[in-house]
């Protein structure tokens, strides 16, 4: 994991692993990015992105990523389908708490 450390009064913070599974990295295998939001010291929500892993229901695809958010749930989608910048956009520019719920 990643720790810099930011503005102490700032209420949004995030972790980043930016290769978990770094044998199966190296071996063209299995391995994830992962991202954790903190927001005011809690949990607030999550990022797992795991270009390798195939596609639930279509095996010869792969590129999953899943997205939790307190109290909103979890999710799975292939990552083609993913607007990166939206989810950026409402996770670490919202001046309130993340709203990373993908529509």
């Amino acid at each position: 994991w990643i720790d810099h450390e930011g503005d102490p009064a700032s209420e949004l913070a995030l972790t980043i692993d930016p290769i978990d599974g770094t044998k199966g990295f190296l071996r063209r295998q299995q391995y994830a990015i992962a991202i954790g939001v903190l927001w005011k010291s809690k949990p607030a929500g999550g990022v797992l992105v795991c270009p390798n892993l195939p596609v639930r229901g279509d095996p010869l695809r792969t590129g999953v990523m899943f997205t939790a958010l307190a109290g909103r749930g979890a999710f799975e989608r292939p990552l083609e389908w993913v607007p990166t910048w939206q989810f950026v956009q409402r996770a670490a520019l919202s001046p309130r708490a993340p709203s990373c719920a993908l529509s």
